[in-house]
């Protein structure tokens, strides 16, 4: 093999490397973007749970009170909103995330595909460098 072809052996097999490693943070991108995205909807929905339950409260209480729960209902609600717009934003990540993976794996596959095509090349040449350096033997005559 010459210098030329073991460079660019090498540079697959380090461009190989480095694609498997974006390729794996790329799935655990993704994967953190998911939890946010689930934890985000239930603290949105666990808020408006609430809501509703300290709405439905018709106890008897004096003007401070209600003012209180006003309060604390707007408080919740802010929680709510808060946490459905963190949902809207880990669906926008987790679509990016997934591109920047397919892109990551396309990538690995397509570098996979040339390390593998080098490997075979340089087998191939070392197959016909043990063949070209044995000693010819001559066929054997036939025996009648």
């Amino acid at each position: 093999m010459t210098a030329r072809g073991r460079r660019r052996e090498s540079l697959v097999g380090r461009q190989l490397v480095l694609a498997r490693i974006a390729r794996r943070e790329a799935m655990a991108a993704l994967a953190d973007a998911i939890v946010k995205e689930e934890n985000s909807a239930s603290l949105a929905e666990r808020s408006a749970e609430m809501i509703r339950a300290y709405s439905r409260r018709r106890e008897a209480q004096d003007g401070e009170d209600l003012r209180s729960q006003s309060r604390f209902l707007g408080s919740l609600g802010a929680i709510a909103e808060d946490a459905e717009a963190a949902r809207r934003d880990a669906i926008d990540q987790t679509r990016w995330h997934v591109d920047t993976l397919a892109a990551a794996q396309t990538r690995a596959d397509r570098l996979e595909k040339r390390d593998s095509q080098a490997r075979k090349a340089r087998r191939a040449e070392a197959e016909r460098k043990i063949a070209e350096s044995a000693p010819a033997v001559p066929p054997r005559k036939a025996r009648r």
